[in-house]
């Protein structure tokens, strides 16, 4: 389509053609027109004359987006005195950016911080628009842009570490042809720990002599090379004969014990500071056991005596069992003449006659399993009188009072005071008074019964 020179011509689009007219009236002798192209000689694609006036044509068949803003000038003159008269245009072309990038796409990034990244576009004609995108999802605050440039503002937190930040740059006159640059964003951050027992492990069913795994979990930038492990605010550390096995993010706790019980947790540090896991309560569970060795008890006929059945277990021992048993008989005790309590049960027990001497046992389970072995207790008639024993008396800090004589349990009473372990003489006197001794303080006088 040819055209009369203009100021301005297009806008065009790359691969359109451009012809171009320039006439020119009057003049003797007859002038001459040639074309330039931004100062350069062009020859031209046809001329004709009606009249007084020639029409010059410039034919571009396919324009580029090199031929934006391109300067053309028609020049004519008859004489080689004068200077030639001029008529110029300018050819626009619509240009697409032909690249665009993000600057220091590279840098090192610190969580808690605020960054402010660039975007600029090249070679285009006559804008950009620039829409910047996170993790594919367009950004609309923070925003600012230049003629050839668009800048985001972002606060760095963990969750950005190894998202995609994409800047698109497009002519908005060219829909569809947008061109974009995307960096990888890298945040470092301090350690943040999970802590978990392993897989198919239940920590409230811990049992004695089974195998206890925890992970700690990592998530940190840059990595830590290994964590630290604590019990109850104490390092552990790798030791394989007690079976203590500790590797780059792993504890092991082969044939756990009760003494392995407590809080577990894991730490980790790095250049961006340190961090402590959530904590893990374990609880290692045992069935119940004795407190105590084969006890023998002195007992009067026509009297009575409370025997404590002390059994220790996690969970608490339950379920109390008590039997007696002599050469005669043996026959379980009724529930009603013993009272259970946490991992111990009293029983109130008498002597009336020789057929209630003998052995008492009892036993008793919890969620770990039943007691392997009974505690026993061995009833037994008094001998003579009239000695000087050296025992031993226990202040429970129940305020049972416990006197021994050897392994034997000679009296079982009740005090104010607790938690105390004395050596004392219990005299037994022909009469029948019992004193009972401890350095130079009578602590107890009481009679006995002659046998």
């Amino acid at each position: 389509m040819g055209k009369n020179i203009a100021e301005t011509l297009g806008p065009f689009k790359e691969g359109d053609k451009v012809t171009v007219t320039c006439e020119v009236t009057g003049g003797t002798p007859k002038p001459y027109i040639y074309w330039l192209k931004n100062g350069k000689k062009l020859s031209a694609s046809g001329q004709v004359s009606s009249g007084n006036t020639i029409t010059s044509r410039l034919e571009i068949p396919v324009l580029t987006r090199e031929d934006s803003e391109t300067s053309l000038s028609c020049l004519t003159n008859n004489n080689q005195i004068s200077q030639p008269q001029i008529a110029q245009t300018i050819i626009n072309v619509l240009v697409a950016p032909s690249r665009v990038m993000i600057a220091e796409g590279s840098r090192k990034l610190v969580v808690n911080k605020t960054y402010t990244f660039t975007c600029s576009a090249q070679e285009f004609y006559p804008s950009v628009e620039f829409t910047w995108y996170l993790n594919q999802k367009p950004i609309h605050d923070n925003i600012r842009k230049g003629f050839n440039t668009s800048s985001v503002q972002l606060s760095m937190v963990r969750a950005l570490n190894k998202k995609e930040l994409t800047c698109h740059a497009e002519n908005p006159q060219l829909p569809g042809n947008s061109i974009s640059d995307t960096i990888i964003l890298d945040v470092f951050y301090a350690p943040v720990l999970h802590l978990e027992i392993g897989q198919g492990l239940d920590v409230n069913r811990v049992m004695e002599g089974t195998d206890l795994y925890l992970e700690c979990y990592v998530d940190s930038r840059p990595g830590v090379p290994s964590v630290l492990w604590f019990r109850n605010g104490l390092e552990i550390t790798d030791n394989e004969a007690k079976g203590v096995l500790v590797t780059k993010n792993s504890l092991v706790l082969q044939n756990i014990s009760r003494t392995r019980s407590g809080v577990y947790y894991c730490y980790a540090e790095n250049s961006q500071g340190n961090s402590t896991s959530s904590q893990i309560h374990v609880n290692v569970q045992f069935a119940p056991e004795c407190q105590h060795d084969h006890m023998n008890i002195i007992l009067y006929p026509q009297s009575n005596i409370l025997v404590n059945c002390d059994m220790l277990g996690y969970p608490a021992a339950r379920g109390y069992h008590w039997k007696f048993k002599n050469s005669k008989y043996e026959v379980d005790i009724p529930s009603s003449m013993y009272e259970d309590y946490n991992n111990a049960s009293l029983l109130a027990y008498s002597v009336h006659s020789e057929q209630d001497y003998g052995n008492l046992t009892c036993l008793a389970h919890n969620s770990a399993g039943l007691a392997i072995k009974p505690c026993t207790y061995t009833i037994q008639r008094p001998g003579e009188v009239g000695i000087n024993l050296e025992c031993n008396l226990e202040l429970h800090p129940t305020g049972d009072a416990h006197l021994y004589y050897k392994e034997y349990i000679l009296l079982l009473f009740q005090v104010s005071e607790v938690g105390i372990n004395l050596e004392c003489n219990l005299e037994l006197h022909s009469t029948g008074d019992a004193h009972l001794y401890c350095k130079e303080y009578i602590l107890l006088s009481f009679q006995v019964r002659l046998v």
